[in-house]
């Protein structure tokens, strides 16, 4: 940590920096004004900053430290921080390169609860990005890997929000809520279980309480590698919420991240179903871009269906099937 005060007048300017040492590059920094006579809640702002961005900023210099690291240098640690560099690309043959970062990492330590985490998350992906053939099956293999992970390092905030997602892909809501909302208890600053909070939220019919977890998700980690996911579940939260506006435009800043999320596209195409734009949300989906894959819809449903409370899925239904879509 590197910080300065600086004074003019009555004015002070309190300022913080995160710094890597080993690189001398700065990761994070935030810097507040105020008279002299808000010295100490300048202060309490410096502090409450640096403890909500802290956990954002090691993850992504551990990740990023562990893909420059020579692979035969790396131990368990630096495999499961190198496979979380390739899962945050959010491609298919990167994604086989983090399943094979998180096996090593296996290998080297049977016990590694992270590693069998990642393997878990390798099963979010999968499903999530409708690579999956067979989604069911590596959703269980990767509820299978949750248990372990969690068996072996119950208190980590990476594996209780695998583990918490999972369930909630399976359709188990409330058991997924407590095991996140203990998590998130316990390490209020990580954004990706403040990210599956608002995911259970929408499960139990919550869009409001939805939109408070993706906003803090969002305010923790304003550069996050998962920001087109965080944007896609906002735009949900407004939409459910009935404010169609700003669910659009949550979901044209979700696509200007990731051109080609099929879910941020259904989401817009949703929104613009119900404004009577049809023929712009139908062409969203099966356009001449054609990055809404081939039967999307039926393998989209179940995921859908066992996720939002149904009184939401079915308005999510009748908006495509309005504008021609089947299969959902």
């Amino acid at each position: 940590m590197a910080g300065d005060l600086r004074r003019a007048g009555d004015s002070i300017s309190l300022a913080a920096r995160l710094v890597d040492e080993t690189e001398g590059r700065s990761l994070w920094a935030v810097r507040h004004r105020g008279s002299s006579a808000e010295f100490f809640a300048l202060c309490e702002r410096l502090v409450a900053d640096l403890c909500d961005q802290l956990d954002a900023q090691i993850r992504e210099a551990e990740r990023e430290r562990a893909i420059v690291a020579p692979p035969g240098h790396l131990g368990a640690w630096g495999l499961y921080h190198r496979g979380m560099w390739h899962a945050f690309r959010f491609d298919a043959a990167e994604l086989d390169r983090a399943e094979a970062c998180f096996a090593q990492a296996l290998a080297l330590a049977p016990d590694f609860g992270l590693a069998h985490a990642g393997l878990g998350y390798a099963a979010i992906v999968r499903a999530v990005m409708l690579w999956a053939p067979d989604a069911p099956a590596v959703l269980a293999r990767g509820l299978d890997h949750a248990r372990s992970a969690t068996a072996h390092d119950p208190v980590s905030s990476f594996v209780s929000m695998v583990h918490g997602r999972l369930l909630l892909m399976h359709g188990e809501t409330g058991a997924a809520f407590d095991l996140l909302t203990a998590a998130r208890d316990r390490h209020p600053s990580y954004a990706h279980l403040q990210y599956c909070l608002a995911l259970s939220h929408h499960g139990a019919g919550e869009p409001d309480l939805a939109l408070q977890a993706i906003d803090r998700a969002i305010r923790l980690s304003p550069r996050d590698p998962l920001m087109s996911m965080f944007l896609t579940v906002r735009a949900g939260s407004l939409y459910f919420t009935d404010r169609p506006a700003e669910a659009e435009a949550a979901a044209r800043a979700a696509l200007g991240i990731s051109r080609t999320d099929v879910w941020a596209l259904t989401m817009l195409a949703v929104v613009l179903a119900e404004k009577g734009e049809a023929a712009q949300a139908r062409a969203l989906l099966t356009g001449a871009d054609g990055a809404f894959p081939d039967q999307a819809g039926a393998t989209m449903w179940p995921l859908i269906r066992r996720t939002v409370a149904p009184q939401a899925a079915d308005r999510v239904r009748r908006a495509l099937e309005n504008i021609g879509l089947s299969g959902f």
